[in-house]
């Protein structure tokens, strides 16, 4: 019963002061992200590849680089960014980079813990390319996996992002998915996830591309700007990403000719991924659900909270969520008139 109150009285709270917020957002100061910078080389493509405590996968962040390095598309750069790993993946990745001794790869390393979207716009910073890719380190793509989403983009004027097929490295016929779209809880679901490959008829267009795979034209993260770093560590950074894409008029579409190995879990397995996921999908409604959206999507969250097992993590997330609630605002005040998101997206939803 304690649990249940409390849960009430974060929770309520802090859908009240995002209703209240919206009325008095317009009188927060700017802080609008710029976006990409600098020059860029064209025709390049910018691989981003994150690292964190990859020591113990190094021999498939071994193949997945080499099969990078050996891509049909000539034109790429390979930026390995590390995020502060606490193993010796660090040393490992500068000492293959030395004896690789090819210019197109380098590896950056990040001061502290950022991350999955602080550790991308550190590699986005870096980035030279007219189109970036992000690759997983757990992920080997197929030789091709560039040429065919990279020819997909230069003839297509609305496509912002393109992406690839994603199969299981232990068991390729098997779909780790087509891209993802959100559910009615604000969850983030791969399309076609554990489905057979041969038959399986994908989607010719997706809300949004997971990380792993995926290319991006620069001109979007010029317009949009870069990942919002207020989804801390894991989850929900690829599905805004998406949906700021399409607010903004831009297409993300599935190129099956593409095809990527991804071992998938790793990710999960180095820190508490569930909670960090379940906290950002807060976050993730909070910024892009309309108020009608809330009230609908608060009362399946509260028949879900009296499901679930343990309720204290569930109450931990709704309290990291209250340092976020400025940020959230700034985001609602400069995108309003988009209405409904569920409604936007229905479409989308109906695939999953």
């Amino acid at each position: 019963m304690i649990s249940k109150i409390a849960y009430l009285l974060i929770s309520v709270s802090l859908l009240g002061l995002i209703l209240i917020g919206n009325i008095f957002a317009k009188f927060l100061p700017s802080k609008r992200d710029e976006g990409i910078k600098g020059d860029f080389e064209k025709g390049l493509t910018s691989i981003i590849m994150l690292n964190y405590n990859g020591e113990e996968i190094m021999h498939i962040i071994m193949k997945g680089i080499e099969a990078i390095l050996s891509q049909s598309y000539p034109k790429l750069e390979l930026i390995v960014v590390d995020d502060h790993s606490e193993d010796q993946s660090l040393r490992l990745l500068r000492e293959l980079s030395e004896k690789l001794g090819d210019g197109r790869m380098r590896v950056v390393s990040s001061e502290k813990r950022r991350g999955v979207a602080g550790a991308r716009n550190i590699g986005l910073r870096e980035a030279k390319g007219e189109f970036i890719a992000f690759i997983d380190s757990d992920a080997i793509p197929e030789r091709d996996w560039i040429e065919n989403l990279v020819n997909r983009l230069k003839s297509n004027i609305d496509h912002g992002a393109c992406v690839p097929k994603l199969v299981f490295l232990t068991c390729p016929n098997l779909i780790n998915g087509f891209g993802a779209a959100i559910n009615r809880l604000g969850y983030g679901v791969p399309i076609g996830a554990n489905k057979e490959e041969n038959g399986f008829r994908y989607p010719k267009e997706v809300m949004y591309g997971a990380g792993c795979g995926i290319l991006v034209k620069r001109e979007v993260f010029r317009k949009i700007g870069l990942f919002d770093e207020g989804f801390l560590f894991y989850g929900q950074d690829d599905s805004d990403l998406g949906v700021r894409m399409r607010d903004a008029g831009y297409k993300i579409f599935v190129v099956p000719e593409s095809r990527v190995f991804h071992k998938s879990f790793h990710s999960n397995t180095q820190f508490d991924a569930n909670f960090w996921n379940n906290r950002n999908t807060i976050r993730f409604v909070l910024k892009h659900y309309s108020m009608q959206d809330l009230i609908r999507w608060y009362r399946w969250k509260w028949r879900e909270f009296l499901l679930i097992e343990h309720k204290t993590p569930q109450i931990k997330c709704w309290l990291s969520n209250f340092w976020e609630i400025p940020s959230i605002l700034r985001f609602r005040r400069e995108n309003t008139g988009l209405g409904s998101f569920l409604d936007r997206y229905e479409r989308f939803m109906r695939e999953i």
